[in-house]
């Protein structure tokens, strides 16, 4: 089976799995497929190098583009982009499971029935920043935010909003979290006389 190396890191490379991701569109730019490390990316070690790559035959044809996010030791990210081509006939892609990101990252994850339905509203999507897959107004990485179960459409177009944030109240209840009301902000002048207050007792500690 021939592979696509697609990218390569030096060893020791601090990945963001979430952001980290390919995405295959056609010659009109729409949204064909896309793949993360749960599902076709895969990594090989090369000497001090580690390549990012995929099998050629789970790639359908068209314009890729590779998103990768790196994380340094002081966690400052750095984003990139990789683009090429596949030739062929367009086709769909298979998945060889219905729940493809089961038991791979952190959360519960949705069916790929699920996952399909999402990610199709996202990339029609007015909202949808298509340079970098990313929702304008959640500020989310669609190709990963659509996996989770615990995720919904900020405009209520897939996911069960209501659901989740009750689901979030009745975890921060249970275990003593404080808990700030969706769209909660601070008013200016408490702020500021709450940094006033604190200014005048830590000047009463000198």
């Amino acid at each position: 089976m021939s592979i696509l190396k697609m990218h390569s890191v030096p060893v020791g490379t601090m990945l963001e799995n979430e952001t980290t991701f390919l995405c295959v569109f056609d010659e009109d730019n729409n949204f064909i497929a896309d793949y993360d490390f749960c599902t076709g990316l895969r990594l090989i070690q090369e000497e001090q190098t580690l390549v990012i790559y995929i099998n050629e035959n789970d790639l359908v044809p068209g314009s890729w583009v590779l998103f990768v996010t790196t994380v340094d030791e002081n966690y400052v990210k750095t984003k990139s982009k990789v683009k090429g081509t596949k030739e062929g006939l367009p086709r769909t892609r298979i998945h060889t499971s219905q729940n493809p990101w089961d038991g791979c990252g952190a959360g519960e994850k949705v069916s790929l029935a699920e996952r399909d339905s999402r990610i199709t509203v996202c990339a029609s999507c007015p909202l949808l920043n298509a340079i970098d897959m990313v929702c304008s107004v959640s500020g989310k990485s669609v190709t990963d935010a659509t996996t989770r179960k615990e995720q919904f459409c900020p405009e209520d177009k897939w996911g069960n909003k209501e659901q989740v944030l009750n689901d979030i109240a009745e975890f921060a209840l249970a275990n003593n979290m404080v808990q700030f009301p969706q769209g909660f902000t601070i008013d200016t002048s408490d702020q500021i006389a709450f940094e006033e207050e604190l200014a005048s007792y830590l000047e009463g500690l000198q």
